[in-house]
């Protein structure tokens, strides 16, 4: 694997993977922020370099996008594989000028299984169907926050695809009457620890500033994970955990957890998908649409049907 530096501990936990080499991909800014400067492209090129010398046979591009199909070319792969019409406008350009097996264009689905059908046709044979979960933390056992039964990953991300502190609030407040007794997990990154002591505040609810093997290790006997469209419920599916995700700009049709009685509250505009730059409707966003009762009800339901 060759990913960014901050997606690397994710690869550390899958017992699938031999081995993941990490790099502060210069396009890979978040979101709004730019992505690094010479530095970065010194690392990337080093990683590039690393993977070169092991001779690779197959390279696969996951993105759609001439940049990653770049860094195939530099890492020495001598197949590479990937498509031509995900949204990214500088490969709309190239159409995979870079590709020497080029998938050409992939319907609209889910990108499990456009990775997988890509993964198919770069190794030339049939891959088996998704079944969950389908992330091994073989190596990671459950620690000291294995007890909850609900994890609540609020915040993270683009800032377009959070939910107000005063909803989540009226949320999980109304919960707590409805299903007492259940054990509750409120948790997020350093980073969101701001957001996270202000919704405590408005619930009563402590909370807890976790690691990534901490969360792995809570959403191993989790009956729910609850919270936004995010690489934290991306996870959550993968472990086999029913998911309540809170869609918005995010496009459900590619990115909806796919674990067993998973709900996705989802309210779409026209905009929808969003290009993630700038809000087109910032006082009437899609998030600030999404009603409270009908993600309820859909907590209600999962916790139903376990």
């Amino acid at each position: 694997m060759l990913t960014h530096s901050r997606n690397q501990d994710v690869f550390k936990w899958d017992s699938r993977v031999k081995a993941s080499h990490s790099a502060p991909i210069p396009w890979g800014g978040r979101y709004t922020q730019k992505g690094g400067g010479l530095a970065a492209w010194r690392e990337t090129l080093a990683a590039a370099k690393r993977i070169r010398s092991l001779g690779v046979d197959v390279g696969i591009d996951p993105r759609g996008d001439v940049r990653s199909q770049l860094l195939l070319l530099l890492c020495g792969c001598r197949t590479r594989t990937g498509f031509t019409n995900y949204l990214v406008n500088s490969n709309l350009k190239t159409r995979g000028v870079l590709l020497n097996r080029n998938y050409g264009e992939m319907e609209e689905e889910h990108r499990f299984e456009i990775n997988r059908k890509l993964a198919a046709f770069a190794l030339r044979r049939e891959l088996p169907e998704l079944s969950m979960p389908c992330f091994r933390a073989d190596r990671l056992a459950a620690g000291e926050l294995g007890a909850a039964k609900i994890v609540v990953h609020a915040f993270g991300g683009w800032e377009g695809k959070l939910w107000a502190p005063r909803r989540w609030a009226e949320l999980l407040n109304g919960l707590k009457q409805e299903i007492p007794g259940r054990e509750v997990l409120l948790c997020g990154a350093p980073e969101d620890e701001e957001r996270l002591a202000e919704l405590a505040a408005l619930t009563g609810q402590e909370y807890r500033l976790t690691s990534l093997a901490e969360l792995i290790g809570a959403l191993k006997n989790a009956r729910l994970f609850l919270g936004i469209d995010s690489g934290q419920m991306n996870l959550a599916s993968a472990l086999g955990v029913p998911v309540v995700a809170l869609f918005g700009p995010g496009d459900s049709t590619r990115w909806r957890p796919l674990s067993a009685g998973s709900r996705f509250p989802h309210h779409k505009f026209d905009c929808n998908p969003c290009p993630q730059k700038k809000c087109v409707r910032p006082n009437d966003s899609c998030m600030a649409r999404l009603d409270v009762d009908a993600v309820r009800q859909a907590v209600l339901e999962v916790l139903g049907d376990g």
